[in-house]
């Protein structure tokens, strides 16, 4: 059967997994499956709801190439639920299977109409000089509601309030229900914010959380492809700046990285959140036994042959969860087999420094996973493998 992969990596800001884990998974599959990989089509920060991605487009063009498709998660290819019916209906008359890795999944949204929160602002003296009433303004907004064919979810109004700065109450609490609306509506871009940073903290708070926006007299209305072109020219002027800043920021790191292994053994962290099977104490990697025995088991049932599924399966029947109590998957399972800390390493993209809170597995078994997984890529130019140095560290199995 020939497989037909597909990759989607959300928009920056939004949780997912990368384009790397997810092909991993998928050639995972179809390697168990004894399925040939017919081709693999990719979209890199694209929304799930936007019908128009290319790859989504060249593969649907490609079907007579393909006989499964086959994706890491239901929310990959779609993300409504009207669209993945409307997918699985064309698949079903064009003779096509559909593998969804990760199974079944319940988030995916009803439906695609759009709830508006309406924002008015005006301050005393504007009202007085300009005539911009509280009234006029929520007329005017509702009227373009209906003409857009959006629900008005709630009227935010802010009387007497400047745009200068964001300590609005009924700003605030349209940002703290952010969750309960899709579009965020002004009247004009000075309504809600006069502070060009306080503007675009928002737009990123907007774009982190899948929202939009709409202004009626700028005709800005991030839904659509004028609105997000004059929105990211808006952008790219702060990411400008914001570049610079990380540019400094990673050089700093990398110094740290550099010179951690002589740091004072207290402190020899990143400021990293501890991976599953260890905690932090006064800023210093310690083990948690309990976790790292599980880790040392799944290192162990790799390394004697047991697929990933059947790990995973094993560890879920006997309630052996991961730190947040969600059940194994590939994904996660993934993480923890290619992380050097487990060996004895933390890792800074290529830096390593040797920690001494002890290890789940030694270098030489760590070594031997990642060259046991490699080989199971079946595209040659994708088997990279990062191996740790072997010393003779203190190496405690749990």
């Amino acid at each position: 059967m020939r497989a037909a992969l597909y990759i989607r990596t959300p928009p920056a800001g939004q949780e997912g997994p990368s384009a790397e884990d997810q092909r991993m998974v998928l050639e995972d599959q179809c390697l168990a499956e004894g399925w040939d990989v017919a081709a693999v089509y990719e979209d890199i920060g694209v929304s799930g709801r936007d019908n128009k991605r290319p790859g989504y487009i060249r593969m649907m063009a490609e079907m007579d190439n393909w006989d499964v498709l086959v994706v890491a998660r239901i929310s990959i290819v779609h993300t409504t639920q009207m669209n993945y019916a409307m997918l699985l209906r064309r698949l079903e008359r064009e003779g096509k299977a559909f593998v969804s890795v990760s199974g079944p999944e319940d988030h995916l949204e009803d439906t695609e109409s759009r709830r508006a929160a309406v924002y008015i602002r005006v301050s005393t003296e504007e009202q007085a000089m300009e005539g911009y009433s509280l009234g006029a303004q929520e007329a005017l907004l509702r009227e373009f509601c209906v003409s857009q064919g959006w629900a008005v979810h709630q009227v935010y109004i802010d009387d007497g309030y400047s745009g200068r700065n964001d300590n609005r109450p009924s700003y605030r609490r349209m940002m703290e229900e952010i969750g309960d609306w899709d579009v965020l509506l002004v009247m004009k871009m000075d309504r809600i914010h006069r502070n060009f940073r306080n503007f675009m903290t928002m737009m990123e708070t907007l774009e982190r959380n899948g929202k939009k926006f709409a202004s009626v007299n700028e005709n800005l209305d991030t839904s659509n492809a004028v609105g997000r072109f004059a929105t990211d020219i808006i952008m790219r002027i702060a990411q400008l700046e914001s570049e610079q800043t990380g540019e400094r920021t990673y050089m700093g790191m990398r110094e740290k990285a550099e010179t951690l292994e002589k740091a004072d053994s207290g402190k020899r962290t990143m400021g990293f959140t501890p991976p599953f099977g260890y905690a932090l104490e006064g800023g210093k990697l310690v083990a948690v036994p309990e976790e790292l025995s599980v880790v040392s088991r799944i290192f162990s049932m790799y390394l004697g042959g047991t697929t990933m599924e059947m790990i995973c399966y094993e560890l879920n029947s006997s309630g052996e969860l991961t730190r947040k109590g969600n059940p194994w998957n590939k994904f996660n399972l993934r993480n923890v087999l290619h992380n050097p800390v487990y060996a004895g390493y933390m890792r800074w993209e290529d830096v390593l420094i040797h920690h001494d809170a002890g290890n789940a597995v030694s270098p030489e078994d760590y070594n031997a996973v990642q060259e046991l997984m490699a080989s199971r890529v079946r595209d040659p130019s994708k088997r990279t493998v990062f191996l740790v140095p072997v010393l003779r560290l203190r190496t405690i199995v749990y």
